[in-house]
């Protein structure tokens, strides 16, 4: 199946297709599809022809993982915040407080991590509890 998109060179999981002043970017993370645009008519004509050739669903705007991850996590009843981490915040490892899980922790950065994309404002918190 040929749609007309270039693998990115500086991301491998990335591919673009420019017609004109507009663009489509669809990112790969194992057998999702994330797609971005720069007209909402470009991801429906895309979507459709995806469907065509493939067994696949939409699940909707990225906010559908973010609900996802919170859920996976039993955060699904946090605070929301306006500010993702306090100014020059330094973490410290608490010696008196119980262990934490690193495979459990890895799990979550992971998560985190792939949010980045979608959410850049978040990526400098994240780099720090990373």
């Amino acid at each position: 199946m040929s749609l007309g998109f270039v693998k990115c060179s500086q991301e491998q999981v990335v591919y673009t297709r420019n017609h004109g002043e507009e663009v489509l970017i669809v990112g790969v993370y194992v057998d999702d599809l994330i797609v971005t645009r720069s007209s909402i008519k470009n991801v429906d004509e895309f979507k459709k022809k995806m469907m065509k050739e493939l067994k696949m669903s939409d699940l909707g705007l990225l906010s559908y993982y973010f609900e996802k991850v919170l859920k996976q996590f039993a955060m699904e009843d946090c605070n929301s915040s306006k500010y993702h981490m306090e100014a020059k915040l330094q973490l410290r490892k608490n010696v008196k407080g119980s262990l934490v899980d690193p495979k459990e922790y890895r799990r979550i950065i992971v998560c985190l991590r792939y949010l980045t994309h979608t959410r850049p404002d978040i990526s400098n918190a994240v780099g720090i509890v990373s």
